[in-house]
């Protein structure tokens, strides 16, 4: 599973960048160990919202750091990435949502 193969990353690699970007505030980056720790603490929040293994999770945000994050905490939670496409229209989220109803949806402020 990716989630335990950055867990031991995290031990072995804990000082190499896992993700680097440049955007707005200028370039950012997250060490192995330092992502790993954002991971595990949004796989709590989810736990604590009811989030199980097996459940599915919505994923609706822009593809960056916090992506990332979201999408490997709902792995490390057990769950399933529902992966929702701002693309689509209003009709084909509701129809998607019908029919994976996810437990939980992960969205970021814009959307």
């Amino acid at each position: 599973m990716i989630t335990q193969q950055l867990a031991q990353w995290s031990r072995e690699r804990a000082g190499v960048v896992a993700l680097q970007t440049h955007g707005e505030r200028g370039l950012s980056r997250l060490t192995y160990a330092e992502l790993w720790e954002k991971v595990k603490a949004a796989a709590a929040l989810l736990r604590t919202a009811g989030v199980t293994p097996g459940d599915h999770v919505g994923l609706f945000a822009a593809n960056g750091p916090e992506w990332a994050i979201a999408y490997l905490a709902i792995h490390a939670a057990g769950a399933a990435v529902v992966p929702l496409d701002a693309q689509y229209g209003i009709a084909e989220l509701k129809n998607l949502c019908a029919f994976a109803a996810p437990r939980a949806v992960i969205a970021d402020a814009p959307r």
